[in-house]
């Protein structure tokens, strides 16, 4: 699937450190390499159904052996390994009674560093020795009994089944320690980094099965077909607590949702739930959600954070309409994609806005193989609309009770008619002060 990095951006899937993205909360990993072995994943979604089912599967399976899962090798043992691999000590075989002699003497200090180092390689060994153990099963999906048969015979030597059940924090005789600093770092070498990068992979995975389970994500279902389909029951935005559900129905006939409703109303978080429960299933993943049947999508492409760029001396107007023009020519391909946009030509004025607006939707309406979701504050272009048979018209209810504005992020059918605006200025005392200026100043604020 296809997703550009604006796009990633506006779905917040990533996002800079100590900033809320989807990929944070998801993040489970127990180490830097299982951090980015993950990342690497959610950078490219899938693209075809075959792929997308076989990781499901992956994920499935594990979700169901978590308590299996009894080992998880630690950052501070990956990043040990990975000082010892570098470390410029000489390699000894532990059959030379002089270099016996100078490690207990002049080198008792880089023998300190062997055992301690030891003890990080035998807790690797052991554990990717368990974890082949407890996963591999006659049920195991093929992608990771390939996995776990790569690691088994890596370890399958009789040194690492010696290093695996040694104590190294025990009276372990130097030649010995010797001995299996001289295997590990010399016959073993390339074998262990290719074991370190199975367990990133392997925890990237891990990682996957228990964001299923904390999130209570559930996996979609991929309908065939040629053309589009998005159907949700109850789909709510991930990075939200206590989210409000929306149940979501785009296929052929009403394949663009023109949704309306006052700011604040949660237009801009429907839009991108949508777009986030999209994306996820192309990864393989659970979407929160009660259900979800999708089709396989070629692209996401978003339209909601659009920014000028003053040192190009480019416009807000003027970056809005190249996305417009970049949607267009995605959509014309014939592919099949997810086009999100939200509050379209906030960058002109009025009566251009509405012109603009009326000319792309119409326009976009003509296409049948994508899905569009559109928000507008233009309200009233909604009438001029009506006579395009593949528009649903929807909209997120808001009011006021007892001086209070109230929103339930429901959607309901139809064009919404609310204007807060101008009690959003009452209910801060907007007003109230305009007329302090006028007492104070003498100066009519509204000249």
């Amino acid at each position: 699937m296809e997703i550009d990095p604006k796009t990633f951006e506006d779905l917040s899937i990533f996002a800079r450190e100590g900033e809320f993205s989807v990929f944070r909360t998801l993040n489970y990993t127990s180490t830097n390499g299982g951090k980015d072995a993950l990342h690497q994943i959610f950078q490219h979604p899938l693209s075809d159904i075959s792929s997308i089912v076989a990781m499901q599967g992956v994920i499935r399976y594990l979700v169901e052996r978590q308590s299996r899962w009894t080992v998880r090798v630690t950052n501070g043992t990956i990043i040990m390994i990975g000082e010892y691999r570098k470390s410029q000590i000489g390699l000894s075989s532990g059959r030379n009674l002089l270099e016996f002699f100078l490690f207990r003497t002049v080198k008792a200090g880089d023998l300190s560093f062997l055992r301690y180092s030891l003890v990080h390689i035998s807790d690797l060994l052991r554990g990717m020795m368990e974890l082949v153990r407890e996963l591999d099963d006659p049920a195991c999906p093929t992608v990771l009994k390939t996995l776990l048969d790569q690691a088994g015979l890596l370890l399958s030597g009789e040194a690492c089944r010696e290093i695996a059940s040694t104590d190294f924090n025990g009276r372990v005789p130097v030649p010995r320690v010797l001995r299996f600093d001289y295997f590990v770092r010399g016959i073993f070498r390339q074998k262990l980094e290719q074991l370190i990068r199975l367990y990133y992979r392997l925890d990237a995975w891990h990682s996957m099965a228990i964001a299923m389970d904390k999130h209570r994500l559930v996996f979609p279902e991929f309908i065939s077909g040629e053309q589009p389909g998005f159907r949700a029951a109850q789909l709510y935005h991930i990075l939200l607590p206590d989210a409000v559900g929306n149940d979501i129905g785009l296929e052929t006939g009403n394949n663009f949702l023109f949704l309306t409703g006052a700011n604040m109303s949660g237009k801009s978080t429907l839009i991108k739930a949508i777009g986030i429960a999209a994306y996820l299933a192309h990864l393989g993943l659970g979407v929160p959600a009660k259900s979800l049947e999708l089709s396989l999508m070629n692209g996401i492409l978003s339209n909601i954070q659009v920014q000028d760029n003053i040192l190009m001396g480019e416009s807000y107007f003027y970056n809005e309409v190249q996305r417009v023009k970049n949607t267009i020519a995605k959509v014309a391909g014939g592919k099949r994609w997810l086009i999100l946009v939200d509050e379209l030509f906030k960058g002109t004025n009025i009566e251009d806005a509405r012109n603009c607006s009326i000319a792309v939707i119409r326009g976009l309406s003509r296409v049948r193989d994508s899905l569009f979701v559109l928000s507008t504050h233009l309200y009233e272009i909604g009438e001029d609309l009506r006579d395009l048979p593949h528009l649903m018209f929807r909209y997120l209810e808001s009011g006021m009770e007892g001086g209070a504005f109230h929103f339930n992020y429901r959607l309901k059918e139809g064009i919404s008619k609310d204007r807060l605006g101008y009690l959003i200025l009452k209910r801060e005392h907007v007003l109230e002060m305009l007329a302090g200026l006028e007492r104070d100043t003498g100066i009519d604020p509204g000249s």
